[in-house]
């Protein structure tokens, strides 16, 4: 038991353990032992505690030898391998912990070390700077997974060692994990993940997905940083990809590619940039800039007591290769390729291509091969050096103003005219084609509507109804031939087997076939229709009248075709009751109709 002030600590641990296989062999935990925890006072009392001089022991064996040093061989003597285990240490550290190593073999790889994971842990490192926890050149795909731990300084009358610790160093060859957490101690006290104020080295760095700060001192890995949630830094550094969906808050980022959400840095420099939003001070890409958001250069500390002039000239801008956003804001912005932006709002743009896609934009001078105003875009520019414009805006109104001077991209000075030729676009609705036409006025390239009129393409909509409506008709043609001719035949097949012709009979007809539908182009129609009823046939003074009810029902596919190439396809059907009559006279004469009533649906 301890007494006083004083915490429970426990020291650094060397395993030596020999397994095979490519997963972890086995889990192992470390645990203090009473009677023999470091930091227990002797009977001296607080002012004269003295330490102990190993700290915990396993199988009666002490891991820290007199003086601190490791004790080899406390678990396996005379192995020199220690690989695939899955280590917790269930202690608290203390001691020189930047000139002794958790692992320390021949061959120390694909180990898990966790520490704070599920309980909070303490640390000391009494010499300060780094924790060095693989030993160098000889360990390799291991990882050091942290929980909730907490600097212990153990500062009180009878010690006062500050220094701890400020640097975790795992190697470039070997993984971090922060796993974050918020666990309570047995005296049910809460602590929270605490990392601010650790610096970290190593291969790849992961923040998961807990609770627990966000922020860390700063990273630089030769691998991969990978963010689950927002993280905050001084500065990030990795050799590959800086990923933070969650959100970024960074001074200085310097990674192969960053991809995340919205990152606020000072400077950011990287390969290629996907987030969502970008604010800093300087953002250089060797390659590529996409941002779905906005894009904004910030004026530095430094500058923001200046003019907003003095500020804009001092600050370093947007680089890249190409430039992809909704939205920029900046004093300078460069692409060796192309910017395509919804707006653009800065004192310098130069780009081999630049599109504005929808917004307005104000640009102090802009140096561009081909300006390309879409969408409802407009720009308001000082000057403007540029070989060629192009306007496919379809909103009416101005889509240009120079308010200087006009050059190609040499500096010879042009016209608007020279550089802009009148250019009519148009917008296609399913029904109406709105025709815009811009042309040069001055110094403004202004957008003026033209008119509207139906597409010839929307009469492929009604090609539709012609099919519907031969589906109809191609139901009546079968009334009126086979229908009736049936109707008749099983009258009469009733009356020869010696019925009294006083009740209706059945009938039954049907057709497949197709038929061309001409409208000036043209509906191809292949279907079938069925005609169901019953029939009654009486004498009269002029001859007989056949007559009775019936049900009809069709369905077929269309293909319609416009001479200018569009075409249509779907399906048509019918379906319906009715009455129908034929009077047929003794001189030879007839006629017949009938009454339907029905629906006709089409896709």
């Amino acid at each position: 038991m301890l007494k006083g002030k004083k915490k429970a600590l426990v020291a650094q641990v060397l395993l030596g353990l020999m397994v095979a296989g490519n997963a972890y062999a086995a889990d192992f935990t470390v645990e203090g032992v009473s009677g023999g925890s470091w930091g227990e006072l002797d009977s001296a009392g607080e002012n004269g505690a003295k330490y102990h001089e190993y700290a915990c022991n396993v199988d009666s064996k002490p891991l820290l030898g007199p003086g601190g040093a490791f004790n080899p061989g406390v678990l396996e003597d005379g192995k020199s391998v220690v690989s695939d285990y899955n280590i917790k240490l269930d202690v608290n550290l203390v001691g020189s912990l930047n000139s002794k190593y958790l692992l320390d073999a021949d061959i120390v790889k694909n180990n898990k070390i966790s520490f704070g994971v599920g309980y909070p842990r303490g640390y000391q490192n009494w010499s300060g700077g780094t924790w060095n926890v693989f030993k160098p050149d000889v360990s390799k795909d291991n990882t050091l997974e942290l929980g909730v731990i907490f600097n212990d300084k153990h500062n009180d009358e009878t010690d006062a060692l500050e220094n701890s610790l400020e640097n975790i160093n795992v190697g470039d060859d070997n993984d971090i994990v922060l796993a974050g957490g918020r666990v309570k101690d047995y005296l049910n006290v809460e602590y929270v993940a605490d990392y601010k104020d650790i610096n970290f080295t190593g291969r790849n760095l992961t923040l998961e997905d807990a609770e627990g700060t966000e922020k860390i001192k700063s990273a630089a890995m030769k691998g991969d940083i990978t963010a689950a949630r927002h993280l905050t830094a001084d500065s990030l550094t990795a050799g590959g990809t800086i990923t933070a969906n969650g959100g970024l808050t960074v001074g200085t980022v310097e990674a192969k590619a960053l991809n995340g959400g919205a990152v606020k840095a000072t400077n950011v420099t990287a390969e290629d940039i996907n987030v969502a939003s970008l604010e800093a001070e300087a953002v250089d890409a060797k390659n590529n800039i996409n941002v779905s958001g906005l894009l904004k250069e910030r004026a530095s500390a430094s500058t923001a007591m200046y003019s907003l002039a003095r500020a804009a000239r001092a600050a370093s801008g947007i680089n890249a290769t190409n430039i992809n956003a909704g939205r920029i804001e900046a004093t300078n912005v460069n692409a060796s390729g192309s910017i395509v932006a919804g707006s653009i709002n800065a004192n310098t743009v130069t780009a081999n291509d630049v599109t504005l896609n929808n917004g307005d934009s104000t640009v102090g001078t802009m140096t561009t091969g081909s300006l390309n105003i879409a969408g409802n875009g407009s720009l308001n520019v000082t000057d403007i050096n540029v070989n060629d414009i192009k306007i496919t805006s379809i909103t009416p109104g101005t889509a240009l103003t120079v308010n200087g001077t006009i050059k190609d991209k040499s500096g010879n000075d042009k016209s608007l005219g020279e550089v802009f030729k009148t250019t009519v676009n148009e917008e296609n609705t399913a029904l109406f084609n709105t025709s815009y036409e811009s042309k040069a006025e001055g110094n403004k390239i202004v957008t003026k509507a033209n008119g509207t009129k139906i597409r010839e393409q929307s009469k492929s909509y009604v090609e539709t109804q012609m099919a519907t409506l031969a589906m109809v008709a191609s139901g009546a043609d079968l009334l009126a031939n086979a229908g009736f001719t049936n109707a008749a035949q099983a009258v009469q097949d009733a009356k020869d087997s010696g019925d009294s012709g006083r009740s209706m009979v059945p009938y039954a007809a049907a057709n497949y076939g197709s038929m061309r539908q001409e409208s000036g182009s043209h509906v191809d129609v292949k279907g079938s229709n069925f005609n169901i009823g019953f029939a009654k046939e009486v004498k009269n003074g002029s001859g007989k009248l056949l007559f009775g009810p019936m049900f009809e029902y069709g369905r077929g596919n269309y293909d319609s075709y416009l001479d200018d190439g569009t075409t249509g396809s779907g399906t048509a059907q019918n379906y319906g009751i009715g009455m129908m009559a034929r009077q047929t006279n003794d001189n030879g004469f007839y006629y017949e109709g009938s009454v339907r009533y029905g629906k006709v649906t089409s896709d």
